[in-house]
Formats: structure tokens, sequence, C-alpha cells
């Protein structure tokens, strides 16, 4: 109660400073004010502009701090204009007009400008719209004709490089300022509409998006509470133009070239059974005869000669014959092809002086990279403005998502996981001699051999080609959304609103094997009965793995706003008090394995799958298990929250700003603990335009600005809370139940983590407003983070999870927009942004007793270091036996096994420092050239190495076979089992510079507007674009670092290393036309 107590006092505080400068405003003097003004503006078409800021300018040439905005109809007025004012009209993306004051300005036309940052942008936070020149707070902001420079056909491309701070990875995963959790949600929060969304960013059409706004420190960001940490993005969709019927059309072809498997730096055939012969002369009594696994050829062949069933002459014949064999090669001639996707837009505007509506609809199939994949995609979004009379509208929209996929179970990675004992190797051939799917060798002879002597057994021969569709993923996402608003303007300045919105969606994932597939082929003939050969443990039939999700969110929100000016606009008041309820729920449901599935008549074949995967009927099948089949699994998630949160600002004179906010946020499942419950999340900021002061007279300085803001965010996880969440696992057979494992006890003093905010920045323009920009510096601290923390033993869990961690990012922030040249026909510009990021953990309470708790191939957290950070050993050669050598902390050289936590040492981060973006804008008459470069520095990756079992890898070949060898070669002896498998990989010969610079995008497109006018219709465009067409690397860096940097596979056996996953991102090719009809 007393929390309570102090936040509403904040309120009340808040409040009444408000109202006392209302009534202190009300009373000052009103003069030298001669007469009323009014006006509209709209664009060439004739369309209304709302939103467009009129600027009274006085003899000096000032702006005298008498301001308003256009309405919905375009419209404007201003009360009391001195006698010789000048009257400034400024709309985003459109040149600034100034003429003389007079009563009835009548219909001004804008025209369009370069893409320059505007002394007048639009901040859209989700629940207001503000004048960038009013904030306080540090936003990004991508405006449609950025948005609209480029073909992409997801949102995730459209705003990659576009804001400093917003830094976006291959897979879509964004950050904003760095990541400030350990266990937390890391994702920047999304906002749809003034509404926060849950599903995927790449659902939202890219062609619908009217502006971007990224919200970056406290002040930005903190009305959204405790999911504010990791920054905002708020996207705006488009609305209608008031005008007449306007459809447009919008499609594109892309096309993504096949991607080249050298890029995973395989071994090449020879070397790989130049391997397996070594391995397999280091013991040639391991292969055995009667083995029921998988055999490769080689072995198979070097078997047959131990056996004397076979003459090395033969064998040398055949194996100099596999070793001219390319598999690699084959996987990428047969099982790859050149991804193709076509996008198709359609958009009906318009509307009338009461109402406007858009309707758009995207429209997306294509055909992925790898064989038998296929994807497709429907957008659908309708959105409505009514003004229902003078003082009340309404805002109506809804939104329909569907996504389809298919693709193989199988993917390459599974086809290329090359061993003695896999179906395929770096030698086998897919095809025959005429092109055609080959079967190919594998399959243990010995268990050839049962099959081939009992009755009732299927065709046990492997054809990839064949096989490969056969088993099959088929995913199928279906959303809506809708949601409204309707406002009110009570009285002057007092304007209230309601609204809302509700989501539901069902995910439905398939994973079908077909009956005959090779794993089920083998799989019924292994399951037969021993004791009765016509039964089958594992009925004929399909196998199906199916999972039905379900998600469903509503929020509800109340919200009072005040905008008021005063004498004039020498001071302006705006103020918001709201509150939100919101409830969100995850039902997901993983089905058991049905076996005997027939997909026509819907029907299965019942199946005790617990005692199947238990081995109880193993004594009875002819050679035993091929599959594990589910028993299902389900699980549920409801969390709700209730906030009120406040804002309000004050502006003097036009010259000075303070702001604050405050929010606070309660949970069902999360800080129960009353200590904790009642924190509110708040900020401050303040804005100085200091250009605008009339002592201010430096003539090449057209704009400059200071902001500082201070605010705590927060962040939620609710993967743990105050009650004991248990985990599952499958039937066992030695206990003879279902085993449970606490996965997270109870702790009702858990509580949202806090991240404390600093920004100081400066927004400028110079040299006639041709070069406008702003920076930023910022200071991140994250505290009470969410963190394992040491637990007395006694009480079961030798850790817990606390709020105990820390983190700090610091960093520089710089946006410039560089009008090189301005003409009316040809304009150039120049738009760097520039990212620097230092993070370091601040608290990290987690105990490391061995040296192996520091080396792995992902990043780890270490106390005093940067966020995944990359530790391992000083490597100190190879010894006389080709083995491992590393130093100690001493200088001593010891085996890697032998080393302490003392003894690792730290090699860098995954993390780059720098994230750089530079794009060049071009307008010739119709011509328009957009190229954008991205760049990232400060980080590190893991190479790719052998690492003494791993022979599937490049550098096999310069492994150490003989005494000396180490005196001229770092990678060790190859063995069947090797202890510097887990060693090796992390020595620092190892670490690269994952330095890169790509051209990420070029884009030519030509308007053919006028030649379509010309016959009555509207505008017109063509593009082509390509996509990563250069890429330029730190010296000896052969694989592509922006791959190599997410790689966290984990693994180093000898299937996996470090360049298992990294295939370079392929180069993309788009053609597309847009054409608007009037």
């Amino acid at each position: 109660m007393r929390n309570s107590r102090i936040f509403l006092r904040y309120f009340c505080t808040l409040a009444f400073v408000f109202l006392i400068a209302n009534s202190l405003f009300c009373q000052q003097d009103e003069s030298d004010l001669q007469f009323s003004l009014k006006g509209r503006a709209v664009n060439a078409a004739g369309d209304p502009l709302k939103g467009a800021s009129i600027f009274v300018i006085d003899k000096a040439g000032k702006r005298t701090g008498m301001q308003t905005v256009s309405k919905e109809n375009g419209e404007f007025g201003i009360a009391k204009v001195a006698e010789g004012a000048v009257i400034e009209i400024s709309y985003v993306g459109y040149l600034v007009q100034r003429l003389r004051a007079k009563p009835d300005l009548g219909t001004i036309t804008l025209i369009p400008k370069a893409n320059q940052l505007d002394s007048v942008e639009v901040v859209s936070t989700g629940y207001q719209q503000i004048s960038r020149e009013r904030a306080t707070g540090a936003f990004g902001i991508i405006k449609p004709e950025a948005l609209e420079s480029k073909l992409s056909l997801t949102t995730q491309n459209l705003i990659e490089g576009q804001v400093a701070g917003l830094v976006v990875d291959k897979d879509g995963g964004m950050e904003v300022r760095g990541i400030a959790t350990f266990r937390a949600e890391r994702k920047p929060l999304l906002v749809v509409d003034g509404f926060p969304f849950e599903g995927d960013i790449n659902n939202i059409n890219p062609n619908n998006i009217s502006q971007v706004t990224v919200l970056k420190d406290g002040v930005a960001a903190s009305i959204y509470g405790s999911r504010a940490a990791n920054g905002v993005i708020v996207i705006t969709t488009k609305k209608g133009s008031g005008a007449k019927p306007r459809l447009s059309y919008n499609g594109l072809v892309n096309i993504v070239s096949k991607p080249n498997l050298n890029g995973l730096n395989r071994a090449s055939s020879s070397d790989y059974i130049d391997a397996e012969l070594d391995l397999y002369r280091q013991d040639i009594n391991a292969p055995s005869t009667v083995s029921l696994s998988n055999m490769s050829r080689v072995t198979y062949l070097m078997m047959q000669l131990r056996e004397g069933k076979i003459s090395e002459e033969e064998v040398s014949r055949e194996i100099e014959s596999l070793k001219s064999v390319n598999g690699v090669k084959q996987i990428e001639d047969h099982f790859f092809r050149n991804e193709i996707n076509h996008q198709h837009n359609f958009r009906l505007d318009g509307g009338a002086e009461r109402y406007n509506y858009n309707i758009a609809m995207n429209l997306q199939n294509g055909r992925d990279n790898f064989i038998e994949s296929s994807k497709d995609r429907l957008l659908l979004d309708i959105k409505n403005q009514i003004h229902l009379t003078s003082f009340l509208s309404t805002e109506l929209y809804a939104n329909v998502v569907y996504n389809r996929s298919k693709s193989p179970l199988l993917q390459y990675g599974d086809l290329m996981s090359y061993s003695r004992s896999s179906n395929l190797q770096p030698y086998t051939s897919l095809v025959d001699a005429q092109g055609n799917p080959a079967a190919v060798w594998g399959i243990s002879q010995y268990k050839a051999g049962i099959y081939a002597n009992t009755p009732g057994m299927k065709d046990w021969s492997y054809v990839p080609l064949d096989d490969i569709g056969k088993e099959t993923v088929n995913t199928g996402n279906f959303q809506t959304r809708v949601g409204g608003t309707v406002r009110a303007q009570l009285i002057e300045g007092l304007s209230l609103e309601i609204g809302g919105t509700w989501q539901r969606g069902n995910y439905n994932s398939v994973q079908l094997r077909s009956a005959e597939a090779y794993i089920l082929r083998t799989g019924y003939n292994d399951g037969t009965s021993i004791s009765n050969n016509a039964y089958h443990y594992l009925p004929d039939g399909d196998v199906i793995n199916e999972s039905r999700n379900i998600n469903e969110d509503w929020t509800i929100r109340t919200q009072a706003s005040y905008i008021r000016n005063f004498h004039g606009t020498r001071h302006r008041i705006n103020m918001m008090f709201g509150n939100e309820v919101r409830k969100a729920t995850f039902n997901n449901n993983a089905i058991g394995t049905r076996v005997g599935y027939n997909a026509i008549a819907g029907s299965f074949i019942p199946m005790n799958n617990r005692d199947y995967n238990a081995g109880v009927y193993d004594s009875d099948m002819l050679v035993g298990r091929v599959l594990n089949l589910s028993s299902g699994k389900y699980s549920f998630r409801d969390d709700r929250f209730a906030s009120w949160y406040g804002n309000g600002s004050y502006e003097y004179d036009n010259r000075f700003i303070v702001s604050g906010s405050i929010r606070l946020d309660l949970t069902n499942f999360f800080g129960t603990d009353d200590r904790y419950r009642y924190r509110p999340l708040w900020s401050v900021g303040g804005t100085y335009k200091l250009s605008d002061e009339k002592f201010f007279d430096t003539s090449w300085i057209n704009k400059l600005y200071l902001r500082s803001s201070y605010g705590i965010n927060g962040n939620i996880a609710l993967t743990e809370g105050p009650f004991l969440i248990l985990s599952v696992y499958d039937f066992d057979k030695v206990t003879g139940g279902v085993p449970y494992d606490v996965e997270s006890p109870p702790n009702n003093q858990l509580r949202w983590e806090k991240t404390e905010n600093i920004n100081f920045a400066a927004d400028f323009s110079f040299f006639g407003n041709r070069l406008n920009g702003s920076v930023d510096y910022y200071l991140k601290n994250s505290s009470e983070l969410l963190a394992p923390d040491a637990n007395d033993p006694t009480s079961g869990f030798s850790s817990m999870t606390r709020n105990v961690g820390a983190m700090l990012n610091r960093g520089i922030e710089l946006s410039l927009d560089i009008a090189a040249i301005g003409k009316e026909d040809f304009r150039w510009n120049i738009l760097p942004n520039i990212t620097y990021n230092y993070n370091q953990v601040k608290s990290y309470n987690v105990r490391r007793d061995y040296a192996g708790s520091y080396v792995r191939s992902y990043g780890i957290l270490v106390e005093g270091y940067p966020a995944d950070g990359l530790w391992g050993y000083r490597f100190a050669g190879l010894n006389e036996l080709g083995e491992t050598q590393v130093y100690s902390a001493d200088g001593r050289v010891i085996r890697p096994g032998n080393a302490t936590p003392a003894d690792v040492v730290y090699q860098g981060t995954l993390r780059p420092k720098f994230d750089l973006s530079l794009t060049n804008r071009i307008h010739y008459r119709g011509w328009d050239l957009s190229m954008m470069w991205i760049a990232k520095f400060g980080n590190k990756y893991r190479r790719d190495a052998f690492s003494g079992t791993n022979y599937i890898n490049r550098h096999v070949s310069e492994r150490w076979r003989n005494p000396g060898d180490e005196l001229h070669t770092i990678y060790p002896v190859l063995r069947n089992s090797n202890s510097d498998n887990s060693y090796f990989p992390y020595i620092d010969k190892l670490i690269g510079n994952a330095n890169y610079a790509k051209l990420r995008d070029i884009t030519l497109s030509y308007n053919l507007g006028r030649y379509f006018k010309r016959i009555g219709l509207g505008d017109a465009k063509v593009f082509v674009q390509g996509r990563n067409l250069v890429t330029i690397t730190a010296k000896g860096v052969d694989i592509d670092p922006e791959t190599a940097q997410v790689n966290e596979s984990g693994a180093t056996s000898q299937m996996r290393e470090q360049g298992f996953t990294s295939l370079p991102l392929p180069r993309s090719y788009f053609m597309g036309i847009s054409v608007s009809f009037n």
C-alpha cells in the first residue's frame, strides 16, 4: 500500500504542476497581435496533408514560437498574427514554403523534395504523435521515401541500415543499442498502429508501411515500462488519402542464386579417403563382418581385402575411382537450385471529407533453394478512419496473415553429415552414367543378408534423389488481428480515447514420413517379429508427427490527453494519462506419433509408444528400432498485465522543453512479493533549441538543438516465477515410470529487470540545410538482471535464478543526411549511419571450476568482459606425438587436459562494436539510384579446423602424420578417439577477424509516369535491384563473416565443425514494377 501511495503522489504532483501552469499562462498579456489567418495544405494531386507544420516568422527571419499543424482535411488557422509576418509551411518529404501572412492564404500546394531530414518530422510513439522538434528522447525515423527506394520480400530487409543503433543480423534478429539482459526477452518490443504486436515482423506487409519509428532511450521508450529495455519499434501502416479512389499495384520477381557448397570448406574426396584409410590401418580388426551398422564403401573394401575376398589390385582400382567423385558438388547440382519468389501487392485507397479507407493485399509465392521446398503467403490489411461528428472520430482496422510452407525433413546438413557409418560419403555418386537418380551404397551388408533370408521384407535400396520428397514438413500459420480506437474531443485541448486490439492465431506443423521412405522401409524390416515374421512392430503405413499451437491476446486501453497553447504558442502543455489491460495465452499441443497412417482415410493404427520406446519388444525384433515415437507434449501459458501510465511535457517560447513519464506494470506471474510489486518505471528529459535564441546568429547553422534524458526501463521474463515449474520426460524403462525434473523452483522475489538510460544528444542542420543529422551518446546500465546465483546445496538446488546480474552498454550514434547536390532535376543525398556500442558484463555470479567451463564454440558471459565472449587456450604447438599443447598462466607448456581456469584467456567477442551503413540516393530526371553498404567491425570468429577426428574438414590433409611434422603444421594427429577434439578448436591460432563490408543492395528505377498520364493513367515505375553483390573481408578470411558470427552449433565432433553451417549469404536479384490508377 505504501508503494501505491507513492505512485499516486507522483501523478498528483505532476497534475498539480500542469494545472498551476495552466492558470498562470492564461493570464499572460496578449499584445501586438493583429489578425487571424487560415489556409489549406495539399499535395500536387490535391490530396490534403494532415500534420503539416505552420510557423510564424518575424521580420528578423526567426520563428516567433507561434505555430500550428494542419487538420485531417489539410486546413489550419492561427489567431492574432502580427502585420508583416511571414508564414512557413513544412511537411515531411516536401519543400519548405514561405509566404507573406494574410487573412486567407487559400490552398497551398507543397512540392516534393529530396530525401532530407526535415526540420519537422512526425514521431509516432504508439500512444501519441508529436513533432520531432518537440521531442526530448532519442528516436530514429524511417520515412516513406526510404522504404519505397528498394524492393524487399520482408520488412526486416527494409529497415536494415536505416537507423543508427538498430542492428539487424542475417537471421532477422534485431537489437537496439546492444543487449541488456542475460535470460529475459532480447528482442525489441514491436508496436503496430499503436498496440503491441506479438507476431513476426516479416508478417507485416512491407508495401503497406507508412513510417517506422525506433524508440531508443529512456524518454522515448519508457512509456512502455517493463517491456522497453530492449527498445521499441513502432510501425505505422498506410491510411487512405481522403480523396477519390486510387488503385495501385506493386509486383516483383526475386531470384536468389544457388549456393556454392565450396563455402562449407569440406575435405576433397581424395583427402577424405586417405584419412579413412589412415583410421582403418590404426585398427584393421575394428570393422566387423557381422555389424548391423552402415559401413562406408572404402571401409567395406578394406574389410573384404582383410578377409581375402577381394584382391589388393581391385581395391586400389575402385578406391582411385572413388577419389575422383565429387559428392559435395553432386549435392549442389542435384539438391539445390535458384530460389525464385513472386510478390504481388494491391492497394486501394480513397475517401472523402469525413472518412478515408485503405485496403492492401500482399500475395507471395516461391520455391526455396533446396528442392521439394515451397512457400506461400497472404497478407490483408484494411483500415478505415471516420469522423462521426465534429468532436467524435474512430479508426478501425483488420489484418489477416496466412503462411504456408513445405520442405523436406532432411536438409543438406543431414545429407552431408559424413562419417564411416553415414549413408552418403563425399565420394558417393547420386546419379548413374546417364544422369538418372541412382541407388547408393551404405546399408550393412550383414543386415542386407538378413533381409534377403527373411520373407515379406520391403525393398531396402536407398535412392536419395527419389527419397528426399518422401519425408516432408508442412506448416500453416493463420493469424487474424482486429482493433480500433474511438476518440472524443471533450473540450478545447482535452480528448479521450478508448481502443483495443484482439489477435488470434493457429499454427500447425505436420511432419509426414511416407511408407515408401527409406527410413520407414528399413524400420518396417528391422521391426519384424522373430517369432512371427508376418508381424511388424512398426506397422506398415505413413508416420505422422503433428503439433497444433493456438495463440490469443487482447489489449484494452483508455487514455486522456490534454494539449493547450497559451499566449499564442509561448507556452505549450502536452499531457497524457491512461491505463491498459492485456492478456496473452499460448496453447501448444504436440500430438503423439501416429503410425500406420493413411492420409486418404485419415486413419492410423493405435500403438503403445511408451513400451516401444522403452525397448520392451526389442528382443523379438529382427534387427531393432529405427525410430523413437513421440509420446506427445502439452503446454499452456497465460500472461496477464495491468498498467497505468502518464506522460507530460512543457515547452516554453519554442526554445525549452521538459518532459516526464511514469508507468506501473503488474502481472499475474512475476514479482508477487509486495516489496517489489509496486515499483514504477519513469523518465525525464529536456531539449534546448539553441539556434532559436535571438542572440544566436550563426549564418551557416540553421538548426542546433541539444537534448538530454534519463529514464529507467524494464524487461520481462516469464520462464520462471513464484510457482514451482516441473518439466516432464518420456517413460523410463529402468524406473518403470515417467521422470520429472524441477525446471524452476518457486521464487516470489523475482521482479522486473531494470535498465537505467542516460542520453546526451544534438540535432543539427548546417549550410542551408544541406547537412542534417543527429549525434547521441548513451549509457545503459542494466541491473537486477535475472541470472543464476549460487545457492545452499542442502536446499536441493546448487543455484537459483535471482535478480543479481548487471550489464553495461555505452555508445555513440551518428546519423547524417548530406544533400550533396540539390538541383530540381539532379539530386544526390548521402546518408551515413554510424553506431558504436561497448558492452560489458558487470555482475554474473557463476562458478567455473574447470577450464572446460570457459571454452565453448559459442560466446559465454563472464564478469568484466563483453557478452558473447570467446575464451580459449594459448597454443604452444604440437608435441612429438602430434598432440595439442598450450601455455599455462605462468608460461609452462602443458597438455590442455591439465589446464585450469587460470590458463584460459579471453579471445574476443562475437558481438561487433561498430555497425555502419552508407546509403547514396541519386535522382536524375526520371531515374533514381539507391545504393547501401553495410559494415560490421570489432568482433571475432572461430575458424574452421581439423581438430583430430573431424576428417570432413579441408585441413585434414595438413595434419600431423610423422615425428617432425610438428615443426610445420598446427593440425593434430588423426585418431578414432582424440581428446584434442575437445581442446584444439579453442586455441588462439583459430581466432579470426570478422570485420566485413557488403554492398547490401543497389536499386535502379525509372519513372514512367509522364507516359502513363498521357493515356489517363497514374504513375508507373520499373525497378531492378541486386543484394549481397560485393563482400570485403579482412586479409586471410575466406568465409563469409556475417554467417560465421552467429554460428552457435556448439558441436566439434567428426561430423561437425565451425564451417558446417557457414554458407555465405547468396546473391539475389529483383525486378519489379509499380503502377497506380487514379
